[in-house]
């Protein structure tokens, strides 16, 4: 598998879940906005919400050390896609149980779900080439 693609792929999850993290504990009320279409919330949203976010930091932490780290440890990979397919429903779940949606939750919620599915799926992939390939991935645009 190609290393470029695996950097450029935790690089973007360590990006977007700081994000997320910032954005649920920062400015919880938006967030209700943004993917819920509602101006009031109430405070036991909020704090799922930001129970939400310290699973995302969690995330977070797990993908900074797997992007520092990966190449000594492949296995980081594995660890990272377990924790991105765990929450590849999540959003999804959201969406259909939620009272309230506005369109970029309609929309975000599902493509976090698909993103989640394939960013692990890749990820394992990597991890199975590096095996078959004594432990090696390729440095550039290769395999």
């Amino acid at each position: 598998m190609n290393q470029k693609a695996i950097r450029g792929l935790l690089l973007s999850l360590v990006v977007f879940d700081l994000l997320l993290v910032v954005w649920a504990f920062g400015f919880p009320r938006w967030w209700f906005v943004v993917f819920h279409g509602v101006q009031t919330v109430d405070d036991q949203s909020i704090a799922l919400l930001q129970r939400c976010g310290a699973n995302w930091f969690g995330f977070l932490i797990i993908q900074v050390v797997a992007y520092l780290k990966w190449r000594e440890w492949p296995w980081l990979l594995v660890l990272v896609a377990g924790a991105r397919l765990g929450d590849a429903f999540t959003d999804t779940t959201c969406l259909l149980v939620s009272p309230s949606r506005a369109l970029l939750g309609i929309l975000g919620f599902p493509l976090a779900g698909v993103g989640n599915i394939a960013a692990g799926l890749f990820l394992i992939r990597s991890y199975v080439s590096s095996l078959t390939s004594g432990g090696t991935l390729t440095q550039g645009d290769g395999s």
